[in-house]
């Protein structure tokens, strides 16, 4: 009984074949009809965009605006057909119909975003006073952050033709290579030699297995997981070179005017500045004995004198004087998110517990389950979904607040329009990393004694040691793969000597052994609409950390500052936000400085507490 619920998605349709998702998917085809038809008329002008006639400018306005109308209706139906199909294969990757469907609605989301793309150049190349006249209609309006945003590409774009066909290639392209990756990792079964006897299992379950207490349990698992994705490791160098690949020669085509490379994209999807990336990173590089350390406190916590990769996401050993529970209910640990939530704010936690009521989270453990955990939002309910596989651990509780901190950021977002909640990645680990620290902070108010602080403080080591080293060193071989990528394509053996520089830049000698398969069973970096899916993560730990430190300052009025924070990541560059809700500069070290000197409390604390 410590597993987590299944979750419950029949609110949005009965099932995949059902009229009712029928109906939706005719909706969106009907759509892209109507928008392709009256795109004819942007298209023609793209080409004399500046020189069009005042009352010829009226006419392709006023079809932008009904365009745009269109497509926000089938872009949010096209959105709920994918998340419906993708929440059924994350829990069965075996589900035929379902991966049959995923394709198709890849397609038709491709098919829509091609339809879109005259008036998405048209949004970039129009002359401004074009712009402010599209602005002025009570629908349109809503775009305004995303269109000045967007305009700062304009140097790099391509023609009609070649942006269409760019999105029309795409479907086989590198998001083929996406799906033969999770198609991969949905179907490997792992020979886990357990104590008790041999089990073949999924990558899913076997992952979980990792934080069991038991160390010759987690170490025939992170063995089994090794040789499962060994028997892969053609296939994923193949992928990772492929979509490489794939961006290098986008970008090339892209850097007539301006120079583009493999960062230009993410830094822009993150709405975040080169320099604010390299101020962080620099700020990591001196955190990064912080992480080390911790790393050595959890050593000696375990009696080692250095930890295995399987030992990375152990639970904290017990003390022989009072032994800690090392497994939690999912009510029990529910209820711990709830009461840390509640602790912020009543509403936060009440939010908690409509999750759990809702059939919202979906926890359960299963042979045919992807490995990982995501939040996910139904569009057209506005309602947000959690995934993850809940095995009863402080890991667990942790990713279950993690995760309901991404859907509480959702939530309350819901009233406003849908192209304004599209936050970056960096701005979206916010509110999760604030959730995590708030249910630890919390579990360690609530502990007794040393004994019980222990576990807590060991998690708060264990983030550390996860933001300041293992994230860092995913950005490292990512930056260097990509700079390899430029000349060659990359052996499997290159994949792993990168792999293993990159841990030993980050990890030092905390570890007996590197994890050189890393690059393979990582799902991350076989995202295709998605490059660099790291920064973000450690961005959002030191920024949650530094959001967290405000709660102290505004008392009272701090809930009201978080939501209106969390409601403007959607229509705000990074820095401007920061700016607005926290009067602090992102691009200077001070303020990510701040965020370290939180961890070296922490990590502090645990030092204390094993002395």
């Amino acid at each position: 009984m410590i597993q987590g619920p299944n979750w419950d998605n029949s609110q949005e349709y009965p099932a995949i074949k059902s009229k009712e998702f029928d109906h939706d998917m005719q909706s969106v085809l009907h759509a892209i009809t109507q928008i392709e038809e009256l795109s004819k008329t942007i298209s023609i002008q793209l080409k004399n965009i500046e020189k069009i006639a005042t009352e010829k400018s009226k006419e392709i306005i006023k079809t932008a605006q009904e365009i745009y109308k269109i497509y926000d209706m089938a872009n949010k139906l096209a959105m709920n057909l994918s998340t419906f199909t993708q929440c059924i294969l994350s829990v069965n990757g075996k589900d035929e119909q379902a991966k049959q469907m995923m394709v198709k609605c890849q397609g038709l989301y491709a098919h829509l975003a091609q339809a879109y793309k005259p008036l998405a150049l048209f949004l970039i190349l129009a002359p401004d006073n074009m712009i402010e006249e599209y602005l002025k209609n009570e629908k349109t309006k809503e775009q305004k952050f995303q269109i000045e945003h967007e305009r700062k590409t304009k140097e790099t774009l391509l023609s009609l033709e070649e942006e269409t066909l760019i999105t029309s290639l795409a479907i086989d392209g590198h998001t083929a290579w996406d799906n033969l990756y999770n198609n991969i990792a949905s179907l490997i079964e792992c020979d886990v030699h357990l104590p008790t006897g041999r089990e073949k299992m999924g990558v899913a379950k076997a992952t979980a297995l990792l934080q069991d207490s038991d160390s010759k349990v987690r170490s025939a698992a992170y063995q089994a997981i090794q040789e499962g994705w060994e028997k892969n490791v053609e296939v994923c160098a193949q992928s990772l070179n492929s979509l490489a690949g794939w961006r290098h020669t986008i970008c090339k085509k892209r850097s007539t005017q301006i120079p583009q490379n493999f960062l230009s994209s993410p830094l822009h999807e993150n709405r975040m500045t080169a320099e604010t990336l390299d101020t962080l990173f620099s700020v990591i590089h001196e955190g990064k004995e912080l992480g080390q350390k911790a790393l050595r406190l959890k050593a000696k916590a375990a009696g080692l004198k250095q930890l295995h990769p399987s030992d990375l996401f152990a639970p904290p050993p017990k003390f022989a004087e009072a032994e800690t529970q090392s497994k939690f209910t999912f009510a029990e640990g529910l209820q711990i998110v709830i009461d840390a939530f509640s602790d912020v704010d009543p509403k936060m936690g009440e939010f908690a517990e409509m999750m759990h009521k809702n059939k919202w989270i979906e926890g359960s453990v299963g042979d045919n389950k992807r490995p990982g955990a995501y939040c996910t939002t139904f569009e057209k309910s506005a309602t947000p979904r959690v995934y993850m596989t809940y095995m009863g651990g402080l890991g667990d509780i942790s990713t279950l607040a993690h995760e309901l901190g991404h859907a509480f950021h959702s939530w309350v977002m819901r009233d406003l329009p849908q192209v304004q909640t599209a936050y970056p990645m960096n701005l979206a680990e916010t509110a999760s990393l604030f959730a995590e620290t708030v249910v630890s902070n919390a579990l360690m108010k609530k502990a007794k004694s040393k004994e019980e602080q222990f576990p807590i403080a060991f998690n708060d080591a264990e983030n550390a040691a996860t933001f300041l080293l293992n994230i860092p060193a995913r950005f490292r071989f990512e930056k260097e793969f990509y700079e390899m990528r430029l000349n060659q394509n990359l052996s499997v053996d290159d994949f792993k000597q990168l792999m293993d520089k990159s841990w030993r830049f980050y990890y030092g000698d905390t570890l007996s052994e590197m994890n050189t398969l890393f690059w393979a069973s990582k799902l991350h970096f076989y995202i295709s609409d998605l490059s660099f899916y790291n920064f973000p993560y450690s961005f959002g730990y030191l920024f949650s950390l530094g959001v967290y430190a405000q709660r102290e300052k505004l008392g009272k009025d701090f809930y009201k500052n978080y939501i209106n924070l969390l409601r403007d990541t959607g229509r705000m560059t990074a820095e401007d936000l920061v700016k607005t809700h926290l009067n602090e500069d992102i691009k200077k070290p001070e303020f990510w400085r701040g965020s370290l000197k939180i961890i070296e409390k922490q990590i502090i604390h645990l030092e204390k507490i094993l002395n």
